[in-house]
């Protein structure tokens, strides 16, 4: 009994320390406040009294000066808020509410509720209310002035939710950032940035579901005519294959990638991009390629009207298998003999490579990018050490012997490989070329 009393002794001990090492930190805490309270810093006396009762909550003396130093605090807020906006900082003006509130709030957590004048939440609501229409009137000079982005922040901020806004408030806000961004787009698109323009007319019409007709038919017709000034043609030219993916692949997947291109991706171009007809470019292609050589790339370009071309080739078709775990079969030969096979499976990694370049109408590269993809799948095999034919195999195992039937895996993979490579492919793509477009 006498290590378990030892072991109690020692744990109260411990707690009392822990305790007498709070209580002279909120002592200290207490100490610090009246040091700030007499040289009149009662908004930082009023933060080391609430540590202070963080610390320890029976701190009389310190709930008692938290209280006055608080109150003091508050009179100090209001009259810096009076002096800001006499010199016509109402936005600077608020600022001491926010630090108001936070003083209250943790004043309250310790369970100390400051005393404030009566009207007190009347002068908060004026300040903010200064505050926004200070941030409404820098947003119309600026968008007077042409800073289109400074009068939208400037709107954004008015209706920032520190300043507690009315729906009134938020309303004129919205309205005023949506017509300053059609009027962004307008200047936008009078500079030829027809992709900026229709951007920003897109912004404007997201930003409420009550944008007025008239401003949003002028978004619209906008976006319109961005489109039809903007857009530029693109060449996909025919996808091609190195030696080394042609030895390894299991079925015909360079024509594969440019069938899913086709069918699924350059049909679906974005806004801003016109692909040219496949058929017409693989016609147009073959017409400017000599024998032996690479395509004269600016003649097809010309002739399909594109200022940009994408190159896709692809350059590297790697299968990986993992955890491969063999085990023996027991067999017969035709002649009557006793023998085995091992019979093996595993994980089948296959993981393919494209190599893109974007070029321009002189045929100069303007960029270029790698994309990889990968799928996982299994595999099952035989392996014999003789001839497979002087086996006496059953149907399913003459499968795991047959090429035919161990290939389907693979082909599945480079399926699946393929058509995510498109995907990605076709992304970066018209993110490069878009990337172009003004």
């Amino acid at each position: 009994m006498r290590p378990i009393r030892t072991s109690f002794l020692r744990v109260v001990a411990v707690s009392v320390g822990i305790a007498l090492t709070g209580c002279a930190s909120a002592e200290k805490r207490l100490e610090q406040g009246m040091e700030e309270e007499e040289a009149g810093n009662f908004y930082a006396a009023s933060l080391r009294y609430i540590e202070a009762l963080e610390k320890d909550n029976t701190l009389a003396e310190a709930r008692d000066r938290l209280i006055a130093s608080g109150e003091a605090a508050i009179v100090d807020f209001i009259t810096t808020w009076e002096e800001r906006t006499a010199a016509g900082d109402p936005v600077g003006g608020a600022q001491p509410f926010f630090t108001a509130d936070g003083l209250i709030a943790r004043s309250g957590a310790v369970g100390v509720r400051l005393p404030r004048p009566d009207d007190y939440p009347l002068m908060r609501r004026d300040a903010f209310d200064a505050a926004i229409e200070q941030h409404m009137a820098n947003g119309d000079d600026a968008a007077e002035q042409g800073d289109w982005s400074s009068g939208q922040q400037a709107y954004v901020r008015a209706r920032s939710t520190g300043y507690e806004p009315s729906p009134e408030q938020i309303q004129a806000s919205v309205a005023a950032e949506t017509v300053a961004l059609v009027d962004w787009a307008h200047a936008e698109e009078a500079a030829e940035r027809f992709r900026r323009a229709y951007g920003l007319a897109e912004q404007a019409l997201a930003l409420s579901e009550d944008v007025p007709d008239d401003l949003a038919d002028a978004a619209v017709a906008l976006q319109d005519r961005a489109v039809e000034l903007g857009t530029r043609g693109m060449v996909a030219f025919p996808v091609t294959s190195t030696a080394a993916v042609r030895d390894v692949a299991r079925s015909d997947v360079e024509q594969q990638l440019a069938d899913v291109l086709e069918l699924e991706h350059w049909r679906q171009p974005p806004p801003f991009i016109a692909v040219a007809d496949p058929v017409l470019v693989r016609q147009v292609t073959r017409r400017y390629t000599r024998p032996g050589e690479t395509p004269r790339l600016g003649l097809v370009m010309d002739e399909m009207g594109a200022e940009f071309g994408a190159l896709i080739e692809l350059v590297a078709l790697t299968a990986t298998e993992g955890n491969v775990q063999p085990r023996t079969r027991e067999a017969r030969t035709t002649s009557g003999v006793d023998t085995s096979y091992v019979e093996e499976s595993g994980t089948l990694t296959l993981t393919g490579e494209v190599h893109v370049i974007i070029v321009d109408r002189r045929g100069t590269t303007v960029t270029e990018f790698t994309t990889q993809g990968s799928e996982g799948g299994s595999f099952r095999r035989g392996v014999y050490a003789g001839d497979v034919s002087d086996l006496e195999l059953s149907r399913n195992e003459q499968r795991l012997f047959d090429p035919s039937v161990l290939d389907q895996e693979s082909v599945r993979l480079e399926e699946i490989v393929v058509a995510g490579l498109a995907s990605r492919v076709a992304g970066q793509v018209f993110q490069r070329v878009l990337q172009e477009i003004p």
